[in-house]
């Protein structure tokens, strides 16, 4: 997973541009998205700005993305804009707006990587695209941010844009809040799903890499080190594992030890449960006797199967919905509430890994 930060020249200060290039730098986040169409942004200072970043980006070989329009060449003072104009200032990623054809599109991706709208991209804009001859290995995407409260995107949605242009090779970004400094106007956050507007950089981090975005950017202004620090640190995760915490329920060093693999989820998907493959054969000869608490199965808990089951025994499942009280089966452990919401998303993974940890003495112990 690649990272970015977001820049806002002529809105943010200059201090404020150079602390978060420099945060970038030191935490090894590679890309920068930079908005130049925002209309509160003081547009003399913007330039100056602008400049400033661009040296500096380029000094430190990051990716700058810019959201470009027909209008941008006046800005920039550009005769026109065109590829060979933005390599030379310093943009590498050029975001088009809605106002470039499928033609000029094809133009620019031959030249130099081109950025599409996810969260508004459709099959019929890329099969034009593909039709008009474009180098999808210079296509790239990323979803909108969201400023007003309750616009922002579902999960559900954002999974099946960001499907859509995996199938045709295309990487897919998006943003998160930033928990110290929101941005100007409505200081509300800039999320791109909605569910992510109060959440914390890793939970949030971790949900999007769940739904396989493959760039996560902090949409806010100045983000402070310990965020951006996070965001670099949680960005090596597999592309192909969600990462669950649990609390354990059994003391049973077997069911303990079981729980520390990885587990496969399998391909024929249940609707009441998340299933894993091969786990009935991981627990040898040891019998798995019943167990409580004898209750109805509720979401987010994980049961292993027990001898009532007869060859089922061992199989671990994870409770998508509440389910009947089931005595041939442990509830052995549960989903940490904070991490709920990844089983919605762990359907686009292969692999479960669970991270677990018991209150001993009133203390957390984490166990990975």
């Amino acid at each position: 997973m690649r990272t970015g930060l977001s820049l806002y020249p002529g809105l943010d200060s200059t201090a404020t541009l150079e602390k978060t290039l420099s945060l970038a730098c030191t935490y090894g986040i590679d890309r920068l998205f930079l908005s130049l169409h925002i209309p509160e942004a003081d547009t003399t200072k913007l330039r100056c700005d602008l400049q400033k970043i661009l040296r500096r980006a380029r000094e430190n070989r990051l990716d700058v993305i810019a959201d470009i329009s027909p209008e941008t060449a006046a800005f920039l003072g550009f005769d026109e804009v065109t590829p060979q104009a933005l390599l030379a200032c310093g943009i590498t990623t050029a975001r088009l707006d809605a106002g470039f054809t499928p033609a000029q599109t094809t133009y620019f991706s031959k030249c130099m990587t081109v950025q599409l709208n996810a969260s508004t991209i459709r099959e019929d804009d890329l099969l034009a695209l593909r039709a008009a001859g474009a180098d999808f290995s210079h296509i790239d995407s990323l979803h909108n941010f969201y400023p007003r409260p309750f616009t922002g995107l579902s999960p559900a949605f954002t999974a099946q844009q960001t499907a859509l242009l995996h199938r045709y090779g295309i990487h897919v970004g998006a943003f998160i809040a930033g928990m110290n400094t929101k941005r100007a106007p409505l200081y509300e956050g800039l999320p791109t799903v909605e569910d992510h507007r109060s959440w914390e950089t890793l939970r949030a981090v971790r949900h999007l890499s769940a739904l396989q975005l493959d760039t996560v950017f902090i949409g806010d202004s100045a983000p402070t080190a310990e965020e951006v620090n996070t965001l670099g640190n949680v960005a090596p995760m597999d592309a192909d594992t969600v990462v669950l915490r649990i609390q354990m329920h059994s003391d049973a060093p077997h069911l303990r030890r079981l729980l520390q693999r990885t587990f496969t989820l399998r391909p024929d998907r249940s609707a009441y449960v998340l299933r894993t493959a091969g786990s009935r054969a991981l627990t040898g000869d040891i019998p798995i006797l019943p167990a409580g608490p004898h209750r109805r199965r509720q979401r987010g808990d994980i049961t292993i199967d027990n001898q009532g089951f007869g060859r089922y025994m061992g199989e671990v499942e994870i409770v998508l919905t509440d389910l009947p009280v089931e005595e041939r089966t442990n509830i052995v452990a549960s989903v940490l509430a904070e991490d709920l919401p990844l089983l919605d998303a762990a359907p686009y993974k292969k692999k479960i890994i669970f991270q677990w940890q018991q209150l001993k003495k009133h203390r957390d112990i984490i166990f990975a």
